[in-house]
């Protein structure tokens, strides 16, 4: 919950931490006294956060607000609101540190003294509201100012990367909240063009956004420099028209390449291939080729040592040719912005959370970089361990479903009857971190656990972890089976996470 820590104070932080807890839960109706057994929290506590809770959804919905104010029991059934709604309303009603960061972006003139009076706080608060955010700022070279009410920086396109972020991650494309701004709606349909088509329904709401955020900060009077290293990917491109924003009257002919670019950037400095069959790919490559050749050869060869001595073979084609799109794409923004910058993976991902069989991962990708493989791209050496982790976090999911020491094994158990024993093979074998067979007592000791029909099992080989599995299951009950091993797969791999 690293935004969440940025925008909520500690109690605030609480409350949203039992919703997201209450939206995992299965949906019915609880005591509250169970509630609290399930947090691992008292009663008095439980009921109480339960209650401000309440108060928040007054906002939203007042009849679902209710159920929050019952005196004994939360009908979790009857709940509709989702985390990101409830998260939504928090930021705007609740959150200092987001309310300031709205007003300090859409106002024309922003004076401190209005900002503390409209919201009955005094600076000392403020600033104490705050210094998650400035912290997070300041690893970007973006200075928030307290006292000058003001954004500082000496890289406008980084500035506008963290605005991004830090509005998109509350938002999610919900733009009301900025009215009113004026922004060419036309163009939205050329910035998506550079976009795999799988994403044009997400793309056009981040890139309004995007629109929005340069429309404040020009009105503000804050242009982009120029960065000569986007320079050289867009400048003589015939992929990007750099004209695309000639008729915002904010924009003037001599920044109007990098204003376009601005816009334009993430576009290619970003992992954003899924389908290896986009049209885009072709015209992608040959460019990119062109413009950072050596970041494209690093790519390759970083597939090719998994390949050599990792994997059981080559990666598939199609799937290398999406890697290797994927990573040499993020190395070419980690070059153009000199280093790390703002992005989704930061919020997304909890890198304190290092777990043994990612050890055994990071251990490796290391090694390829530590390795006289990497002798010609020195010229990048520092940008390497930004390089390194962003490579690491694309060839990752594909690591992880092909390398079979990381999968569960799992023995089975049934009654000597196919329909009973393919049936519940057919469900696991649907489950790619699971490898099942039908147990066998000579190999007793190679399963991590067993799903069995009958509890005499766990009599027979007590140290093996087993599941008791009823052969009259319903299908729909299947998805307690299916958290029970996903939870008995965090356990084997020491938590690992997945991205």
């Amino acid at each position: 919950m690293r935004y969440e820590s940025l925008m909520f104070t500690k109690t605030q932080l609480e409350y949203y931490r039992l919703y997201d807890k209450l939206c995992k839960l299965p949906r019915k109706n609880y005591p509250i006294r169970d509630l609290a057994t399930l947090m691992d929290s008292s009663y008095s506590k439980i009921k109480y956060t339960l209650e401000r809770i309440s108060e928040i959804m007054e906002d939203i919905d007042k009849t679902q607000a209710a159920h929050f104010r019952q005196s004994k029991n939360l009908p979790l059934d009857q709940v509709t609101v989702s985390l990101t709604e409830f998260r939504f309303i928090m930021l705007r009603k609740q959150s200092i540190a987001f309310q300031f960061l709205l007003w300090l972006l859409t106002t024309p003139d922003p004076q401190l003294k209005d900002f503390l009076t409209k919201h009955y706080v005094s600076q000392s608060t403020l600033t104490r509201n705050l210094r998650g955010l400035q912290k997070y700022l300041k690893t970007y070279g973006v200075h928030l100012s307290v006292t000058n009410a003001s954004l500082e920086t000496k890289d406008e396109l980084m500035l506008r990367q963290c605005l991004f972020y830090l509005f998109w991650m509350g938002t999610k494309g919900d733009t009301t909240i900025f009215e009113p701004y004026e922004i060419d709606d036309a163009l939205l349909p050329k910035l998506v063009a550079q976009i795999p088509e799988e994403h044009h329904y997400i793309s056009y709401k981040i890139y309004k956004l995007k629109l929005i955020i340069q429309y404040f900060r020009l009105q503000q009077g804050h242009r982009n420099q120029e960065n000569l290293r986007a320079r050289s990917i867009f400048l003589e491109n015939p992929l990007f028209d750099l004209t695309l924003c000639q008729d915002n009257p904010l924009i003037s002919e001599d920044i109007l390449w990098q204003e376009s670019g601005s816009i334009l950037i993430n576009t290619v400095t970003s992992p954003n291939f899924v389908n290896p069959k986009s049209p885009l790919i072709p015209a992608r490559k040959v460019m990119l080729q062109e413009k950072v050749p050596l970041l494209v050869s690093l790519a390759d060869d970083f597939l090719h040592y998994f390949e050599e001595y990792y994997f059981s073979g080559d990666i598939p084609s199609e799937k290398r040719q999406v890697l290797h799109l994927n990573m040499t794409q993020a190395a070419a923004g980690i070059w153009v912005y000199g280093g790390t910058f703002p992005n989704l993976h930061y919020f997304l991902v909890q890198e304190e959370e290092v777990s043994s069989s990612n050890r055994i991962f990071d251990e490796q990708v290391r090694t390829f970089f530590a390795s006289e493989k990497v002798t010609p791209y020195l010229h990048y050496r520092s940008l390497f361990p930004v390089i390194e982790k962003s490579f690491g976090h694309i060839l990752r999911p594909y690591y992880m479903e092909h390398m079979t020491w990381t999968k569960l094994k799992v023995g089975v158990v049934v009654e000597p009857n196919s329909i009973l024993h393919d049936r519940i093979l057919l469900l696991l074998r649907a489950i790619y971190f699971v490898d099942a067979e039908a147990f066998s007592p000579a190999d007793a000791d190679k399963y991590d656990l067993v799903i069995a029909s009958t509890a005499v099992f766990k009599q027979d080989y007590p140290e093996i972890p087993f599941y008791l599995w009823n052969i009259t299951t319903k299908d729909e009950e299947a998805s307690y089976l299916y958290t029970w091993l996903q939870e008995a797969y965090f356990r084997h791999n020491d938590q690992m996470r997945f991205i």
